[in-house]
């Protein structure tokens, strides 16, 4: 593996790279679903959780590789796609913020806060000591945090 790889962080990568298809494919079809930007915006969360949860070597690759930076070809485009991803999101906060379904925030600082909170939480899962908290509790605890956020950034209705 090593001959092949290098090194331990170019391998989980690699992985990262794999799983990176089918994140690509899941985040896109949430951000180009039928459905009113605000459903969109929940949506994008919800998928790219489940993916963190079914794929603990993204939270690992991102989690590892962040402090020292890319170091191969496949660490500069792994980086690159989730960059690419993260913009997405932002234009789904900036398309809710325009549709009036979100008070107006600013939408790259919101997607950075949730980009990081979601891989936050998801590292939680891959613990091994007190704070370890099981997927089936981690699922809850972030729907839960997700309907609160969903409430506090809906646009207020007009009064009438």
């Amino acid at each position: 593996v090593y001959v092949h790889f290098g090194t331990k962080d170019t391998l989980l990568a690699a992985v990262t790279d794999r799983v990176l298809t089918v994140a690509t494919d899941a985040l896109r079809s949430a951000y180009e679903a039928e459905a009113s930007p605000l459903e969109r915006f929940a949506g994008v969360g919800v998928t790219y959780m489940r993916l963190l949860l079914d794929h603990p070597a993204v939270v690992k690759y991102l989690t590892a590789t962040g402090e020292r930076g890319p170091r191969t070809p496949v660490e500069d485009e792994v980086v690159a796609r989730f960059s690419q991803l993260r913009r997405e999101f932002e234009q789904s906060i900036r398309d809710a913020v325009d549709a009036e379904a979100i008070r107006p925030v600013d939408p790259e600082s919101m997607s950075y806060l949730l980009f990081g909170a979601w891989n936050g939480i998801a590292a939680l899962a891959l613990r091994r000591d007190d704070l370890m908290l099981p997927r089936e509790r981690l699922e809850q605890a972030a729907l839960e945090a997700g309907v609160a956020l969903l409430d506090g950034l809906k646009a207020e209705s007009p009064r009438t």
